[in-house]
């Protein structure tokens, strides 16, 4: 064999190597994130089932494909999932809850992301799976109260996508806003308007051409209403955000505009209702700073809020 010719083979052993790395590194998982959509609603447990817990999810996903997803709720101060044998037919209970080593740390990590999870947390999950095929699902999860439970805040989920092709592992995952309303599982139509719909049938209503994307970007209760802050940028000029009070009624009952960040990272919107006074605003990630004219990262991990009595600038004349 000569010298030329076991150059040749050698380069073609390397040129198939650099190939099957490249061909390797390149695999796309079966299904992406479009393929999975999910919503779903959380609302006080009113119904007959599983009377002992005070709090309900409603789920709803469709997978344009065959895949493998689970579901992890997280509303802070909630917990222990149930589900209830005797649910409607519609709803698809799963034979077993728990979860896994490795779709269990990606759903985590997907929270502090978000920062849902303030990094030094120590939490656990627990989720479930849909069924592997195409179509489309809903199911009913029973949430109880622990001890530290203070409020609604930011209720999410987090779709975990898992596939093994070819001997490698291939995952992402988004996490999903959970929609707080103070509707009633199984009452009129009319209250099972969800915090998304009349919110954007305001902007239907009032700016009929905004045609941008609608965030809800918190839920607060109050009293027996809820306070919603949401976003809908047409992309035109500087963005705001409006603050909604929702009654009982499913009503917006009051409305404010808020500012939103430019230079500064952060705003602060304050209104008084009702002997209340409400802050309320947005912060960004990054703030301009004058003195060298650049904008400098900014991580925000908890905002406090003091308050001053305003004085009278008034003075006798």
């Amino acid at each position: 064999m000569s010298k030329r010719y076991r150059m040749g083979i050698i380069i073609s052993l390397i040129l198939l190597a650099m190939f099957l790395m490249v061909g390797y590194s390149n695999i796309k998982p079966s299904a992406t994130q479009e393929d999975i959509s999910v919503e779903a609603t959380l609302q006080i447990n009113d119904t007959a089932n599983n009377t002992y817990d005070e709090y309900l999810v409603d789920i709803s996903i469709i997978k344009k494909r065959d895949s493998q997803v689970v579901i992890y709720p997280y509303v802070e101060g909630l917990g222990a999932m149930t589900f209830n044998s005797d649910e409607k037919e519609e709803y698809f209970r799963p034979g077993a809850i728990g979860s896994d080593g490795v779709t269990e740390p990606i759903a985590i990590t997907e929270l502090k992301n978000s920062n849902l999870i303030d990094e030094g947390n120590d939490v656990s999950l627990i989720g479930f799976w849909f069924p592997d095929e195409e179509g489309q699902y809903k199911a009913r999860i029973y949430l109880d109260k622990f001890d530290d439970f203070k409020e609604i805040k930011n209720p999410a989920l987090v779709c975990v996508y898992i596939e093994e092709k070819y001997g490698k592992k291939l995952t992402w995952s988004k996490v999903v806003p959970v929609t707080f309303t103070t509707g009633r599982a199984d009452h009129s139509e009319s209250a099972k308007s969800t915090i998304n719909e009349i919110v954007e049938s305001y902007y239907k209503r009032f700016e009929p051409t905004n045609k941008g994307e609608l965030k809800i970007l918190a839920q607060r209760p109050l009293d027996d209403k809820v306070l919603v802050l949401a976003e809908k940028y047409s992309g035109d000029g500087h963005s705001s955000t409006e603050l909604f009070l929702i009654n009982e009624e499913k009503r917006i009952e009051k409305r404010a505009t808020g500012l939103t960040p430019i230079s500064m990272c952060f705003t602060a919107n304050l209104l008084e209702y009702e002997n209340n006074v409400i802050v309320f605003g947005s912060f960004n990630n990054t703030k301009w700073e004058m003195e060298t004219d650049t904008k400098k990262p900014i991580d925000i991990s908890s905002v406090a809020l003091s308050y001053v009595p305003l004085l009278s600038m008034n003075k006798p004349v």
